[in-house]
């Protein structure tokens, strides 16, 4: 009996250690939880907030167009930059001109030689009138062809 005494004993002990174990990790917790949180304060004032977001994606155009030049050639100048909007009529380059200006030139050459030869024709020192009205025409065309580019 003195052993189930001692057992008793010793479970009453052991109880009320764990009850008060129990109670004190409480009180600590509600002590925590009654302190006061530190925060910073500061005075309210008012600013432009700016706010930004960015968004990956991409982009088309409403319409796309194909610019090509009437003849081709070395690009001498630029006149607006990619992305810049445009209008219908708008000059976008400069090609250089030096061999369309050598080409109108022999073209008048061909035309002025053409003249001379129908000058000819009709005071019956050349060839044949209808070859030479013939030639002026072709040359003719060609000269006016020339100036249009």
């Amino acid at each position: 009996m003195r052993q189930s005494r001692r057992i008793g004993v010793w479970f009453v002990i052991l109880a009320i250690m764990l009850v008060s174990i129990g109670c004190s990790s409480q009180q600590e917790e509600q002590s925590k939880e009654n302190q006061p949180v530190p925060v910073m304060v500061q005075q309210v004032e008012r600013k432009t907030v700016e706010h930004t977001e960015r968004y990956v994606g991409t982009i088309k155009a409403n319409q796309d167009v194909l610019v090509l030049p009437k003849v081709s050639g070395k690009v001498q100048e630029v006149y607006v930059k990619q992305g810049d909007t445009v209008k219908e009529g708008q000059v976008l380059i400069k090609l250089d001109d030096r061999d369309l200006q050598d080409r109108l030139h022999q073209a008048e050459a061909a035309y002025q030689q053409a003249l001379n030869g129908l000058t000819q024709a009709k005071e019956g020192k050349g060839s044949n009138l209808v070859q030479a009205e013939s030639r002026l025409k072709q040359a003719e065309d060609a000269f006016q062809q020339a100036k249009k580019i």
